[in-house]
C-alpha cells in the first residue's frame, strides 16, 4: 500500500510540475504565433501590395520546412532542459536585434531564422510529452498541450493585430522578446528533472537517419493520411493568412485593427470549444470531430472569399478558427500513436517539415497570381487545392478490403 501510495504521489507531483512547465511554454508559442502574424501584415502595411505579404509568409517558413528535420535529430540527442534554455535565450536575443533592425529585408530574413527556432522549440516541447508519460498520463498531457497550442494560434494573431496598429512592429517584435525571456525564467523554475534526460544516443548518420524518417513516414498509412490532409489545411489557412489585410481593408474597407477584433472573438470561441473538447473527448469522437472539422474549413473559407459584410464574414472566419483548432487537436493527438518512441524528435522534425510545406508554398502562389487574379478568384482557387487534397489523402490511404 505504501508502495502504491509512493507511486501515486509521484506520478501526480509530475503532472503537477508538468502542468506549470506547460504554462512556461504557453508564453513561448504565443510569441511564436505573435511574429508570425505580425510580420506579413506589417509588410503589407509598409508596402501596400501583397505581393510583399506573401513573401514574408514564404520566408518565415522556408528555413523552418527545409532545416527542422536535421535540427529534430538533436531533440532525440541531448537533455531537454539544455535545448528548452538554449532555444529560449537565442530566440529573445534574435527577437530583440530586429527591434532595432530598419530593413525590411533583414527583418524577414531574421524571421526566417526566428521561426526555424520556434518549430525546432515545439517539437522539443511534443517530444516532451509523447515519449515522458504512461498512456494514461499521455492521453491527459496531450490535451493540455492542445489546449495551450491551439489557444496561442489564436491569441496570438490577436495580440498581433493590437499591438500592431498601436505600438508598430518593432515594439510588437520586443514584446515577443519580452515573453521568450519570461519562458526561458519560468521554464528553468519549474521543469520536472523526471523529464530532463535524453532520449536515446542514435547511430545512424545524420542522412540515413533522415531517410530512415521519411520512409517510415510515408509507409505507415496514419502518418501518410495525417501528413496529406494537414497539408491541405496548411495551404488553405496559408493563403487565408497572407490575403487577410487586403480581404478586411482593400474589400471591406475596415482598419488593421479590425484584425485584432476578429481574432479575439476567434479567441474566446476556440477557449470555451478547446476546454469542452479536453474534458469530453475520446479517441473516436476526436477522429469523426477532426475529419469533420476539415469539411467546416472549406465551407467557412469559402463564406469568408465571398463575404460581402463583416458580419458574414467574422462569423465565417470564427468557424474556420474553431474548425481548424479540432483538426489539429485530432492531429496532435493521433500522431503521437505511430511514431516509434526511439526516433520521435526525428520522425516529428520530417512529419512537421513536410505538413508546413504547404504554407511557403501558398505565400509563393499568392505572390504570384496576385498580378493576375483578383482576391477573391485566389480564394477560391485555394479552397479547391485543398478540397482535392482533403480527397487524394482521403482516398490513396485506404486499407483495400
Amino acid at each position: 500500500m505504501s508502495y502504491l501510495r509512493s507511486v501515486m504521489s509521484r506520478h501526480f507531483r509530475l503532472e503537477v510540475a508538468f502542468s506549470a512547465f506547460l504554462g512556461s511554454r504557453f508564453l513561448s508559442l504565443l510569441a511564436d504565433q505573435i511574429a508570425l502574424l505580425a510580420i506579413p501584415v506589417a509588410a503589407y502595411m509598409m508596402t501596400g501590395t501583397v505581393v510583399w505579404s506573401g513573401l514574408a509568409l514564404a520566408i518565415q517558413w522556408v528555413p523552418r520546412i527545409v532545416l527542422l528535420p536535421f535540427l529534430s535529430r538533436v531533440v532525440d540527442l541531448y537533455p531537454l532542459r539544455v535545448q528548452y534554455l538554449l532555444v529560449d535565450s537565442t530566440r529573445a536575443l534574435l527577437a530583440l536585434l530586429l527591434v532595432f533592425t530598419p530593413s525590411l529585408a533583414l527583418i524577414l530574413l531574421g524571421a526566417g531564422v526566428l521561426s526555424l527556432l520556434n518549430g525546432y522549440a515545439f517539437v522539443i516541447l511534443e517530444c516532451t510529452v509523447g515519449t515522458r508519460f504512461s498512456r494514461d498520463a499521455l492521453t491527459r498531457m496531450q490535451s493540455r498541450l492542445q489546449v495551450i497550442e491551439n489557444l496561442s494560434r489564436v491569441l496570438g494573431p490577436g495580440i498581433a493585430g493590437f499591438a500592431l496598429s498601436a505600438i508598430g512592429l518593432p515594439l510588437t517584435l520586443a514584446i515577443c522578446s519580452v515573453l521568450f525571456v519570461v519562458a526561458y525564467s519560468l521554464g528553468t523554475i519549474f521543469f520536472p528533472h523526471d523529464i530532463g534526460e535524453k532520449v536515446q544516443t542514435q547511430t545512424e548518420g545524420w542522412l540515413q537517419n533522415l531517410r530512415s524518417s521519411a520512409h517510415l513516414l510515408w509507409s505507415v498509412r496514419p502518418l501518410r493520411r495525417l501528413a496529406g490532409l494537414t497539408l491541405g489545411l496548411n495551404f488553405l489557412d496559408g493563403v487565408l493568412t497572407a490575403l487577410m489585410p487586403a480581404l478586411l481593408v482593400t474589400r471591406l474597407g475596415q482598419s488593421e485593427t479590425v484584425i485584432g477584433y476578429l481574432n479575439s472573438a476567434g479567441a474566446l470561441t476556440v477557449i470555451l470549444v478547446m476546454i469542452v473538447a479536453s474534458k469530453l473527448a475520446s479517441e473516436k469522437r476526436v477522429k469523426v470531430l477532426g475529419h469533420g472539422a476539415l469539411a467546416a474549413t472549406i465551407v467557412a473559407v469559402s463564406v469568408v472569399s465571398t463575404a460581402s459584410s463583416l458580419t458574414i464574414f467574422t462569423l465565417a472566419y470564427i468557424v474556420y478558427l474553431v474548425a481548424n483548432s479540432v483538426f489539429v487537436l485530432y492531429l496532435r493527438t493521433e500522431r503521437v500513436r505511430h511514431i516509434p518512441i526511439e526516433h520521435f524528435g526525428q520522425v516529428l522534425g520530417v512529419l512537421i517539415a513536410v505538413i508546413l510545406s504547404a504554407i511557403p508554398l501558398s505565400g509563393l502562389a499568392v505572390s504570384l497570381l496576385s498580378k493576375v487574379w483578383s482576391i477573391d478568384i485566389i480564394m477560391l482557387f485555394s479552397v479547391m487545392v485543398a478540397s482535392f487534397v482533403y480527397g487524394f489523402s482521403f482516398f490513396s490511404t485506404r486499407v483495400k478490403k
